[in-house]
């Protein structure tokens, strides 16, 4: 499934950028040194890229701390689909993602890790193993990338604490275009769904489908294979943040005679009609 993913959105791509000398590497960042016991220790993974990658992927180790809380923030990543979200298993985060078009430069946040569960005078030590990419370069070449290593302190002091303000996320997802595609060597050649947007707060949690008006939401992952191969319903895709705000984008049916618009408007029609003519007749008996 993971390898059709993968050719997918290589379609999806342009592929044509030449190949220049790789240079890239993950680093993590935090806003203080020095942390209390009892704090939100928020650290933010980052890559640094020379040249223009598609693929990312990785698997982070958190490690100097007995029983870790953490929990996983992608809002505003620059990975736009992913194929394995950063998802926690033990001491361990792994992650893969996939950006049309790829991204390049310094800095490029991907997700941030909140961390608790730490005592006092331990040493969180946050590292990468296994890191690579494909190059934006026409082949998807992949090169094994670097990191490098963050340690954090855990003061002496249980009662020292700096101060974590949660952040409020009132914002919907960003606005965002599904398209409808069709390829003979994917799925058998059916009509497929594609979409993703961003989240500028805390992150995109799941989306949702509905194909025509009188359907159900259901959560599905895109590419999402439509029920609808005629292209007759109108489609609605709903994007949820992990805060709950939502952003719904709709495709209009793409075969335009007697569609299910023109069903839906021909019915409401016939029904006012009729409706009048029953109070007409009422009123003149």
């Amino acid at each position: 499934m993971k390898k059709i993913i993968y050719i997918f959105i290589f379609l999806y791509s342009f592929l044509n950028i030449p190949l220049s000398v790789f240079a890239a590497g993950f680093f993590f960042e935090t806003n203080h040194a020095l942390y209390g016991s009892n704090d939100t220790v928020v650290v933010d993974v980052l890559l640094d890229s020379e040249d223009i990658v598609n693929t990312i992927s990785g698997t982070i180790q958190v490690e100097g701390i007995e029983d870790p809380k953490i929990s996983i923030n992608t809002g505003n990543s620059s990975i736009l689909f992913w194929v394995d979200k950063p998802e926690v298993q033990g001491n361990s985060i792994y992650f893969s993602g996939i950006t049309p078009g790829g991204i390049q430069g310094s800095a490029l946040f991907l997700f941030s890790l909140e961390i608790r569960g730490q005592n006092p005078d331990d040493e969180l030590r946050i590292s990468t193993e296994g890191g690579s990419v494909l190059l934006h370069d026409g082949i998807g070449t992949e090169n094994k990338i670097n990191s490098i290593d963050k340690k954090i302190y855990i003061s002496e002091d249980g009662n020292f604490s700096q101060e974590y303000i949660v952040p409020k996320d009132t914002e919907k997802p960003e606005d965002f275009t599904p398209i409808i595609t069709q390829d003979e060597n994917l799925y058998d050649g059916r009509n497929v769904l594609v979409f993703a947007t961003q989240d500028k707060g805390v992150g995109i949690l799941r989306y949702e489908v509905k194909e025509g008006y009188f359907g159900s939401f259901q959560e599905v992952q895109s590419p999402y294979v439509l029920k609808d191969q005629k292209l007759f319903k109108t489609i609605f895709v709903k994007a949820v943040d992990v805060a709950g705000n939502e952003r719904i984008s709709v495709v209009h049916p793409q075969e335009k005679i007697f569609d299910e618009n023109f069903i839906l408007i021909f019915s409401i029609l016939i029904v006012v009609i009729v409706s009048g003519v029953v109070v007409y007749r009422k009123k003149h008996q």
